[in-house]
């Protein structure tokens, strides 16, 4: 008789494998995303700050800030969840319009130079 019947991993492996599993995908979900968003916010002060950028472009990112430090709403805050989403749409509608209105050739180099590939359209 050769002994006790050996298993490949015990339940202890099983749960630490589970563990180490879990705490890789949520680094994995997590990271990326806060990532992105800094990267996105540095796109957008590089693309201000460059003298290409038509003043235009510039002005609707500045529309888009002073609506959200603005008092008056065009729905206003207090009506729940309209409020606070009438808020978000306008401030996303004024950024698309500015990037909209930044020459291609421009927007890729600095996303380029922020993100280190070419950004896919």
């Amino acid at each position: 008789n050769s002994g006790p019947i050996q298993r490949s991993g015990g339940w202890e492996t099983r749960l630490h494998s589970a563990r180490e599993d879990r705490k890789n995908k949520t680094e994995r979900t997590r990271t990326p995303m806060k990532g992105t968003f800094r990267r996105y916010l540095q796109l957008t002060f590089r693309l201000y700050r460059d003298g290409r950028t038509p003043f235009f472009a510039k002005a609707l990112l500045w529309i888009a800030l002073l609506y959200v430090i603005w008092p008056l709403d065009l729905i206003p805050d207090f009506i729940p969840i309209l409020g606070q989403i009438d808020d978000l749409v306008v401030v996303i509608v004024f950024i698309l319009l500015a990037v909209w209105l930044i020459p291609p050739r421009l927007y890729d180099e600095h996303y380029a130079a922020v993100f280190g590939r070419v950004h896919d359209r």
